[in-house]
């Protein structure tokens, strides 16, 4: 089988889709070059191959257009079938299409697809997704994250997350201790009252508790102002 492969799909990411599993083996070599594409001749040469599939998500109603042309290229190319081909609409909440290509793929098969974000609405979602392809060692060909291709989608997925929760966790508590030090959060800074009881304080008539009843500064309060000074 001859392969074009347009510089859109990038040649690491096609050799990932076709990275070998214990089962399969692919010898890939280049042969040639045609204009701004690269021409690669792929052998298939074990008894039984891996079958290759596409899930597509269609535009109807969706205010963010999908590009799906390299998906399509990339699909005409590499002879996916119609029977082959999962075609859901963005106005298909349930996903018929993608639910029923989840129970046929087999282990080893690979797919092809646009997006990741294509395959759920949410992030719990895509990693039940993620856990059906593990489980069946789906190798995986996504045209706008080659990060998530091949077979390492899930634990790539999971690591993303929770730097990301980490980073946003590392935020809060900046913006947080900002925030008290500006007297923005918490119980309101008095600070006719805080004068009141460090002048009383410096005084040295009154001890810390009366200073507390007088003013109604608590006496961590006071101490810690009076470190400020």
């Amino acid at each position: 089988m001859i392969l074009k492969i347009n510089k859109k799909y990038g040649i690491e990411k096609i050799e990932m889709f076709f990275r070998p599993l214990k089962r399969h083996l692919y010898s890939v070599s280049k042969c040639g070059k045609l204009g701004d594409s690269k021409t690669f001749r792929i052998w298939e040469v074990w008894g039984e191959s891996a079958v290759l599939w596409a899930y597509v998500l269609e535009n109807v109603e969706s205010k963010d257009f999908r590009d799906n042309k390299p998906l399509f290229l990339l699909i005409r190319d590499l002879e996916i079938t119609e029977n082959n081909l999962f075609i859901d609409r963005d106005t298909d909440i349930k996903k018929p299409e993608l639910k029923r290509l989840l129970d046929i793929v087999s282990l080893g098969d690979r797919l092809a697809i646009r997006s990741i974000e294509d395959l759920a609405d949410s992030l719990s979602d895509l990693i039940d997704v993620f856990q059906i392809f593990t489980d069946k060692q789906i190798i995986l060909f996504s045209c706008e994250e080659p990060v998530f291709s091949g077979t390492d989608y899930l634990e790539s997925l999971t690591g993303f997350v929770k730097l990301y929760l980490s980073l946003e966790k590392r935020k809060r508590q900046k913006f947080y201790q900002q925030a008290v030090e500006e007297g923005r959060v918490g119980r309101p800074a008095k600070t006719k009252e805080i004068e009141q009881a460090i002048s009383l304080y410096n005084t040295g008539n009154y001890k810390v508790n009366q200073i507390e009843a007088i003013t109604g500064i608590s006496k961590s309060t006071l101490y810690r102002y009076l470190k400020k000074e």
